[in-house]
């Protein structure tokens, strides 16, 4: 769980920004945090592992995962792929090392193999829609954004994330959760993340405010 909030430092610097831009565009100052948590989520999912969220990364991530399946099926011995899998993993649930295949050797996927083994790429994206999920959740419903297959397919699985919300004008508080299992990000990770959406809000709020229309300098959906 992350909290998104604003220091004393920030709001300073926020303040008269935001003053313009409640006025003219009737919104609350609440409304401009979550915002923020939004532009949060959104950077979080980002620069979730795999870094992106294209098609061709996704397809990389996903070929990533078999080659890590097929690692523990070599070196490690059990009556299924998934056995040989789960007993070849570390600490982190990765298979350490290099994928070596003796010459001539190769892997008989079974009937049942290839179940977990479909199964386990599935699970592809589903850190990075957490995020999502969570940030979404802050205004209620999903906003219209395109993303690829191997993360839209997560879309109806709304338990991934959570949000709460303590309406507080601009002293609001809101709590992002990511509920994948497996979820650890780095501080500096969200830290960044957070520097981020946090940039990404200013340079929107100043561009409502000149009416010029633009989200962020990198032309990223943050609502």
């Amino acid at each position: 769980m992350i909290k998104v909030s604003m220091d004393k430092a920030s709001l300073s610097k926020f303040r008269s920004d935001l003053k313009k831009w409640v006025k003219a565009e009737r919104k609350t100052e609440a409304e401009a945090i979550k915002l923020l948590a939004q532009s949060v989520g959104f950077e979080l999912m980002r620069k979730s592992y795999p870094l992106g969220t294209t098609a061709a990364s996704g397809k990389k991530f996903m070929g990533n995962i078999g080659n890590q399946i097929f690692k523990g099926a070599m070196r490690r011995t059990g009556s299924t792929l998934k056995e040989a899998h789960l007993s070849a993993r570390d600490g982190r649930g990765r298979v350490p090392g290099k994928l070596y295949f003796k010459k001539g050797g190769h892997y008989n996927i079974k009937t049942t193999d290839e179940t977990y083994f479909n199964a386990k790429k599935a699970n592809a994206g589903m850190l990075k829609m957490g995020w999502l999920i969570a940030a979404e959740k802050v205004k209620g419903a999903f906003g219209k954004r395109k993303l690829p297959n191997w993360l839209s397919r997560h879309l109806g699985k709304s338990s991934l994330g959570t949000a709460s919300v303590d309406l507080k004008g601009l002293r609001t508080t809101i709590y992002l959760t990511n509920n994948v299992t497996y979820v650890s990000e780095k501080n500096t990770k969200v830290a960044n993340a957070i520097r981020d959406g946090y940039k990404n809000v200013l340079f929107k709020i100043k561009n409502d405010i000149e009416g010029t229309g633009r989200l962020s300098g990198r032309g990223n959906k943050i609502i």
